[in-house]
């Protein structure tokens, strides 16, 4: 099973999401073990804060993003299942609640990703991804952790036959 990092350990995440105090603190602890590729703890943590604040729809999408799992490890780890799963997500994102167009704007981003996954192939939605997160990143310059996430989208898109490296 695994084991959530020390709490010492994990660094200090402040993610700014429009909940009350108890989940704004949770979430942030979330963020940190997203960071630290602890899942399990990371979802757990998640859930808890759309327990503390049923209204803070970023909890769902704290969710999605732990399912997405490790970005390095796309595609093959993207079943259609785990796809759908995500989706699911972020539909709960949505009905419980995002009050701010910044948190809208995270959750379309990775719908970007899962949306038409039956139909759409990996790399143009993986492409469409990574154009929404920069786009969230550069309307929103003092945001963190949107240039954090923008920039593991980006080196998660490469294409290995590219010996150019260009992205």
């Amino acid at each position: 099973q695994e084991k959530a990092p020390e709490q010492a350990r994990l660094g200090k995440v402040e993610f700014k999401v429009e909940c009350n105090a108890a989940a704004q603190q949770a979430f942030n602890r979330g963020m940190a073990l997203y960071h630290s590729f602890a899942w399990k703890p990371a979802g757990d943590t998640f859930a808890a804060v759309a327990k503390a604040d049923p209204g803070c729809g970023m909890a769902h999408w704290g969710q999605a993003m732990v399912v997405l799992d490790n970005p390095f490890l796309w595609p093959g780890s993207l079943l259609p299942a785990k796809l759908n799963e995500i989706a699911a997500a972020l539909d709960a994102a949505r009905s419980a609640g995002l009050k701010s167009e910044r948190e809208k704007g995270y959750v379309e981003a990775v719908a970007t990703f899962v949306r038409d996954h039956d139909k759409v192939d990996h790399r143009t939605r993986l492409n469409a991804y990574d154009a929404a997160m920069a786009k969230l990143a550069d309307a929103h310059p003092n945001d963190k952790e949107a240039s954090i996430l923008s920039a593991l989208v980006t080196s998660a898109n490469f294409d290995p036959a590219d010996k150019t490296y260009a992205n």
